[in-house]
């Protein structure tokens, strides 16, 4: 599988590589990204198509900000997010989406997917849920605090995996950390992308390293207030 292409130049876990994989089989048009939840721009997944690929675009963070880099400083919930973008003059197809704000990431996609066009995205999930359950936190535009070790924010993969389906893509990769998705309509051949859209094969346990994997039992996820994506598709038709 995509394993192979995983490089950190910029990023946390491999993520770069595995982006610029995508957009070799893909193709760009705008080489144009959008990244939601970068701190302070140093290590995050589009720097490296910045400063190496030559790609333009806007990175938001609810705590830093600058210009240098076109850092902007928000904090971002589903009523807000289109408006914000708006203020920014997005195009309403670009290349790249990234996200990671431990917290309402599932909300914020959805906003994002209803009104833009991506090529492809990649968003943090929470592989403290396992492949076949469904959940994404309840929403909170205020949301702030992910709880004991971090572990009640986003969304399982297979929720996201729910979201990507209903708007067209296709779940290419995950790393534990973050998943990847392609536009259907870019799609190039299977042979590029193994094993699309097998959540039993693609989703990941959190890297060994992170010392997470503790957490699938804990209490958390019992007694904590979730929704399924299923409910949430349902209710935006």
């Amino acid at each position: 599988m995509l394993e192979i292409h995983e490089k950190k130049v910029f990023s946390q876990f491999g993520e770069d590589g595995i982006t610029d994989y995508i957009f070799t089989k893909i193709g760009t048009e705008t080489k144009y990204f959008v990244e939601i939840g970068t701190q302070d721009g140093s290590e995050c997944n589009t720097r490296f198509l910045r400063e190496q690929r030559g790609w333009t675009g806007i990175q938001i963070d609810a705590k830093y900000e600058n210009p240098l880099i076109n850092l902007h400083k928000h904090m971002v919930n589903k009523e807000n997010i289109i408006s914000i973008l708006q203020s920014y003059q997005i195009p309403v197809k670009f290349d790249y989406f990234s996200l990671d704000i431990d917290g309402i990431d599932w909300y914020i996609l959805n906003e994002v997917l209803n009104h833009y066009e991506v090529r492809a995205f990649v968003c943090e999930y929470n592989a403290c849920l396992d492949v076949n359950v469904d959940q994404v936190i309840q929403y909170d535009p205020n949301f702030w605090d992910a709880g004991p070790y971090n572990i009640y924010h986003g969304a399982s993969l297979k929720a996201f995996y729910n979201l990507a389906q209903s708007k067209n893509y296709s779940l290419i990769h995950s790393n534990g950390v973050n998943a990847f998705f392609v536009n259907k309509d870019y799609w190039t051949n299977d042979e590029d992308f193994p094993e699309t859209n097998n959540l039993e094969v693609l989703w990941k346990d959190y890297p060994a390293f992170l010392g997470y994997r503790f957490m699938h039992e804990h209490p958390t996820h019992k007694h904590a207030n979730f929704n399924t994506s299923e409910l949430l598709l349902e209710l935006e038709l």
